[in-house]
């Protein structure tokens, strides 16, 4: 089944092409009409919205202007005090609250952390942090097959660094850019947890060598892309058999889960997982295998206190957006409190917020209109394959076969995801944004 999500901007453009006097004001303030459009149709559909646009200092996106128009309607949503969704928003707004539990909402999970025994109850510990939103050394997620369409398939995935790509640590100009201002930034979010400067300076030392030392085992971007659109780069294993060669990193993950590693079974599409690069996997192990108990143990406790500084007090935020923010992406003027946790929410209540943004912004007679164009561009493309006389009948057939299974997509998701099975707490930020990575991750697995 092939879904198709069209931009209505895009559709109203193509279905009233040539009277502009049917074009909604919102599309006609964009359009230049001194421009001939069959002489510069970009500049004739976008010339006035580019003259009267400028970028803005806390924005780096090319989707600033319609990510702020969203917001206007997000915030008007998040102060309705609909159920939930005003929970979490307030939660992030209360920032006296935040200030009085600084790092308290990880003092669970720091404890555990710091008092593991042995590296295997330690990296039993990480894999369960994956549901506090930390991927250090793997990620495992379920998504199409990359060889069968029809069927959706176990992956195991190479973990993400702070400083987003291997390229950061390993080019020495990229580095070079960087490393005074990280190691700033780690010695300060370790200091705020409780650890002496001269503990936090020696632990960002270690740190920063072993993520160097995994980005050394990662592919790049690129490579990583092209590695998940080939064929030939597809490893299925069954879960025994992975948790057997991966014992540190992919094993820890599928125990996390509930999933059988305890005795072989065949490899089928509901006992395997794929992977498309074993030897990050292979190299990972070593690397986990050639460091310290103590030295694992910084690196998680600081990974732990990265991923989650946005959701802590005023300290712990600031020093993350002035690195990877500001020092990072080049932001030189931050959003206030309020876009901040609008943006959030839409960040990580899904469905669940969209469902009460279409009440705002969509309506049955819109749909209507939508489908109606919809229909008339099948149509119009299923006449052109009909008509096309160089096309011989094979090709003709399929190409009308998957015509026929293009699924309308219309608004937004015909059945979405509610949450019913999460609560927030109005005092609670950060365990809100767990609660909800959490049932996103488990239900993907499910």
């Amino acid at each position: 089944m092939v879904k198709v999500v069209v931009a209505l901007g895009a559709m109203l453009a193509t279905a009233n092409a040539g009277t502009i006097t049917e074009y909604p004001e919102s599309v006609l303030k964009k359009i230049d009409t001194t421009v001939d459009p069959c002489q510069d149709f970009y500049e004739y559909a976008c010339g006035s919205w580019y003259k009267n646009q400028t970028v803005v200092d806390s924005s780096y996106d090319m989707t600033t202007v319609i990510r702020r128009d969203t917001v206007d309607v997000v915030v008007k949503v998040l102060q309705s005090n609909e159920p939930k969704i005003s929970a979490f928003y307030k939660s992030c707004m209360d920032t006296d609250t935040l200030e009085k539990l600084g790092v308290s909402p990880l003092s669970k999970s720091l404890s555990a952390i710091r008092d593991a025994k042995t590296k295997r109850d330690l990296l039993d510990i990480t894999a369960g942090l994956l549901k506090h939103k930390l991927p250090l050394f793997a990620l495992v997620i379920v998504k199409g097959d990359d060889r069968d369409a029809t069927t959706n398939t176990l992956f195991a995935l190479q973990s993400a660094l702070p400083l987003t790509n291997a390229e950061n640590y390993l080019d020495d100009n990229l580095w070079s850019n960087v490393e005074v201002d990280y190691k700033h930034y780690i010695t300060t979010v370790l200091k705020l947890a409780g650890h002496s400067q001269q503990d936090a300076s020696d632990a960002a030392v270690k740190i920063i060598k072993f993520e160097k030392a995994l980005a050394r085992s990662m592919l790049s971007t690129l490579e990583m892309k092209n590695a998940q659109a080939s064929r030939e780069d597809y490893y299925p294993f069954s879960l025994y058999d992975a948790a057997k060669r991966f014992p540190s990193t992919v094993g820890p993950l599928l125990l996390s889960f509930d999933l059988n590693t305890t005795y072989p079974e065949p490899i089928t599409p509901k006992s395997r997982i794929v992977f498309s690069n074993l030897s990050y996997f292979d190299k990972t192990e070593v690397l986990i295998n050639a460091t310290s108990l103590d030295d694992l143990k910084t690196v998680v406790e600081y990974r732990l206190l990265q991923v989650s500084a946005p959701y802590l007090s005023s300290d712990f935020e600031k020093a993350h957006l002035a690195f990877f923010e500001q020092k990072l992406k080049g932001v030189t003027s931050l959003p206030t409190r309020a876009v901040k946790c609008t943006i959030d929410a839409m960040e990580n209540l899904g469905d669940l917020l969209g469902s009460y943004y279409l009440k705002q912004r969509w309506s049955t007679a819109q749909s209507t209109k939508v489908m109606e164009i919809l229909d008339g561009l099948v149509a119009s493309v299923k006449s052109s394959i009909e008509k096309t006389e160089w096309l011989d009948g094979w090709t003709r057939t399929n190409a009308l076969t998957k015509l026929a299974k293009i699924d309308y997509q219309v608004g937004g998701p015909g059945t979405p995801e509610l949450y019913d099975d999460v609560d927030f707490d109005a005092d609670a930020y950060l365990v809100n944004s767990w609660r909800m990575f959490k049932s996103s991750l488990e239900g993907n697995i499910r």
